[in-house]
């Protein structure tokens, strides 16, 4: 009997393109954490009543459109991340003569990713290439001060070819500069600073899928509503500030940083933010804990979340 795949090895690639749906070659890599990857036609019971008397079941079905799509997450780090920040957010701008500031803006998004799964480092067809890609979804998360921040994508795809060899992975330089959550500042809102527990981002940009007839394949995916942006943090209960300040409505700039060797750093700004809930169980005699959810929104200049990339790489979307 064969042995199985393993997802030792694993990785994704990606690659910008300028059609929509046209499979450009992988120029980033990353260490995938993990991926999860779908392909689906979608099938529909033919109507009629014609059969035979015996027949208490449907007898044919036919074949409707193809859905694609997945997710997948790796380690959050200060280079190689800025190519899934621009099409996770939309707009890109890099200023500095080095180091190098690359602030990423929620923005419209550009025309899409081609991305190689490889599921597994043995030989074998191992990969398939999804063309088409759009992040609908991103979210990044701390949760530890020993442990590295995690970045995860779900995406909507145009297509996913059948699995066939790897390509081979070239890590860029930097892919392994980690945010650590011991890196992490304090986060700051109305005055006020906050020691973090945990923290999370979620950007949700709304995309749904486009289908017409004459194609079993979806057209360029397009947000059907205003992209949200969400933030939760975790802190201990030192004071009345973040209850306060939900009580009162107050409205203002959230910002974060995280500082790496070097010149590595990263900070995010979540702009005209409100607080949406801030819950304060009781659970057992140790410190209590708030639980502080803000959303962000636009004042049609800034849009409601941004990230500040510093590092010594020349490019925004370099591998």
């Amino acid at each position: 009997m064969a042995l199985p795949f393993h997802g030792r090895g694993a990785a994704i690639g990606i690659g910008e393109e300028s059609t929509y749906g046209t499979a450009v070659s992988r120029t980033n890599w990353r260490q995938t954490v993990s991926d999860d990857a779908y392909r689906k036609v979608t099938r529909n019971y033919r109507p009629g009543l014609v059969g035979v008397a015996t027949s208490f079941t449907k007898r044919n079905t036919v074949s409707g459109v193809t859905e694609c799509g997945g997710k997948f997450e790796h380690v959050l780090t200060y280079e190689g991340m800025g190519m899934l920040l621009k099409h996770a957010l939309g707009s890109l701008a890099t200023t500095g003569t080095g180091p190098y500031v690359h602030t990423y803006k929620i923005g419209a998004l550009p025309t899409g990713l081609t991305v190689e799964f490889i599921d597994s480092g043995d030989s074998g067809n191992v990969a398939q290439v999804a063309e088409g890609c759009k992040i609908s979804r991103m979210a990044l998360k701390w949760t530890d001060p020993s442990q590295v921040a995690m970045a995860s994508f779900d995406f909507l795809a145009e297509d996913i070819g059948a699995y066939t060899t790897a390509g081979s992975p070239a890590y860029g330089t930097g892919s392994n500069l980690d945010m650590i959550g011991h890196q992490l500042g304090a986060l700051s809102f109305n005055s006020n600073n906050y020691d973090l527990l945990s923290l999370e981002m979620i950007i949700d940009n709304k995309l749904g899928r486009r289908y017409k007839l004459g194609s079993r394949l979806t057209k360029e995916p397009a947000r059907t509503d205003f992209c949200e942006v969400t933030w939760r943090a975790e802190v201990e209960w030192e004071n009345g500030n973040a209850l306060t300040d939900f009580r009162n409505e107050v409205q203002g700039d959230v910002a974060v940083t995280s500082t790496g060797t070097g010149n590595d750093a990263c900070t995010f700004t979540l702009h005209n933010a409100q607080i949406w809930d801030a819950p304060k169980p009781v659970s057992g005699p140790g410190p209590g804990r708030i639980r502080i959810e803000w959303r962000g929104l636009s004042d049609g200049t800034d849009e409601g979340f941004q990230v500040a990339l510093t590092n010594d790489d020349s490019s925004g979307t370099a591998n």
